[in-house]
Order: structure tokens, then C-alpha cells, then sequence
């Protein structure tokens, strides 16, 4: 009995782990941003790029450019 709670368990755990794993890497990081994030510029920039390291999913994608008084632009 004991033997078959233990392998129940160790199948439980297991089955978590996996499922889990896609998990960690849902989300897409920027490799390389142009001008670089946080940058205080004396110009406005004549264009923004940013490369991911995985798609993004457009729904959910945001960027924004705020101008010298704080103002959106």
C-alpha cells in the first residue's frame, strides 16, 4: 500500500513539473532596443526598434514615448 502512495505521488509530481514547464517561458524579453529603454533624449528620436527574443502577441503589446514635460506623445 505504502509503495503505491509513493509511486501515486512521485506520478503526481511529475505530472506537475511538466505541466508547468511551459509556463516558464511564456514570455518574450526584448534582445535589443533602439534608443536603449530609459533613455533621456535631447532629440525625439526619428525612429523607436525593439528585437524579441520570442513573437509577441499583439493584444497585449504596449509602447509608449513620453516627451520632455511628461507629455505622450
Amino acid at each position: 500500500m505504502r509503495k503505491r502512495v509513493l509511486t501515486l505521488l512521485g506520478g503526481l509530481t511529475l505530472g506537475l513539473a511538466i505541466s508547468a514547464g511551459p509556463a516558464v517561458w511564456a514570455h518574450s524579453f526584448p534582445e535589443h532596443q533602439t534608443p536603449p529603454a530609459g533613455a533621456i533624449l535631447t532629440a525625439a528620436p526619428a525612429e523607436v526598434s525593439i528585437k524579441y527574443d520570442a513573437p509577441i502577441e499583439k493584444l497585449f503589446a504596449k509602447l509608449e514615448v513620453v516627451g520632455p514635460r511628461g507629455r505622450r506623445s
